[in-house]
């Protein structure tokens, strides 16, 4: 669960005076999606720190799917502030660093998933947002709006297997994947604006 977060105070102040009442999909999603901090990007690590107790919340019931999938969640022993050197995630490092990955990564599909193995590649597996919900129960992992994504790539380990794996959006994949397994925006079309409640057919 991404419930614990750190700004600093000049960023608080930056933000305070639009902070939503009552944000229609979490506050933690105006944070990273309306808030008008980017280029700024949200920091998720691998396991998390922070853990759901309530169980009889507006979102978590007792029993419910959500609260058993966040039961099941692995949480970090380590000691506060033994989190060591955290250069590696500046811009330019993590940037390089992720070059460097996807240099030696291998492809692989949904269906070769079960045959891998924790052997240190980052393999690469093509997604479209439309597939993620498969993809999330085959994963483990949370099953509404994709999180922890950076330009289209979430890095995550097989449940299984525990080999490394970079999903990779077929729509931001430009550097990323071959040509042949991205989705490519078509040259005329064209992004228009439909009323409140007006389905896409009717556009």
């Amino acid at each position: 669960p991404g419930l614990g977060w750190m700004i600093q105070k000049s960023t608080w102040e930056q933000i305070r005076g639009s902070w939503p009442r009552a944000p229609l999909t979490g506050w933690d999603h105006w944070l990273r999606h309306g808030s008008g901090l980017r280029p700024r990007e949200c920091i998720v690590p691998e396991v998390s720190r922070v853990e759901h107790r309530d169980t009889d919340g507006t979102n978590v019931k007792k029993g419910s799917g959500i609260a058993k999938l966040l039961a099941r969640m692995a949480i970090s022993k380590l000691a506060p502030g033994e989190l060591g050197d955290l250069s590696y995630l500046l811009k330019p490092e993590y940037e390089a660093s992720l070059a460097r990955q996807f240099h030696d990564a291998q492809l692989t599909t949904l269906s070769d998933l079960s045959s891998l193995r924790d052997d240190g590649k980052l393999h690469l597996l093509p997604y479209v947002r439309e597939d993620f919900q498969g993809l999330a129960t085959r994963l483990r992992l949370y099953p509404g709006e994709i999180r922890a994504v950076r330009r289209g790539v979430l890095l995550v380990r097989d449940p299984v297997t525990s080999a490394r794996l970079a999903l990779v959006d077929r729509r931001q994949a430009e550097g990323l994947l071959p040509d042949a397994e991205r989705w490519l925006r078509h040259a005329q079309l064209e992004t228009i604006a439909a009323e409140p409640g007006q389905p896409c057919s009717a556009c």
